[in-house]
């Protein structure tokens, strides 16, 4: 499954007013389609989805929203590499609106948490 769609493609669907609390993460680095945010993304396993917000010191938002992926639109997960480790790549959407890509150590969080799958 090759990299697909963006953070503004998830935005027009998942768009939501609420930055991620309680996150597992804060600095995160993950990709989104074919964009890299590294160190910039705090992250949130809640029980109606995987909260997402970007923040870039200094910057903000970087004119992004913060985004809620309801667990019943990640339809798929496959392993994948990113920073040359091991990673799994989130695919959102039927059709495929976007994908998003964890390294391991994160998605090993989400699974701690209780949700998705092996």
């Amino acid at each position: 499954m090759p990299n697909q769609g963006s953070w503004s493609d998830l935005e027009r669907r998942f768009a939501t007013d609420r930055p991620a609390t309680d996150p597992i993460a804060r600095a995160a680095s993950l990709q989104v389609g074919a964009t890299t945010w590294k160190n910039c993304v705090a992250i949130a396993v809640e029980e109606t989805g995987l909260r997402l917000a970007v923040k870039v010191p200094l910057l903000g938002r970087f004119g992004k929203a913060p985004l809620l992926l309801p667990w019943s639109e990640i339809v798929d997960v496959v392993p994948a590499h990113l920073f040359w480790g091991p990673a799994r790549r989130l695919v959102i959407g039927r059709p495929t609106l976007a994908t998003v890509t964890l390294p391991e150590r994160l998605y090993e969080a989400i699974l701690a948490r209780g949700h998705l799958a092996r």
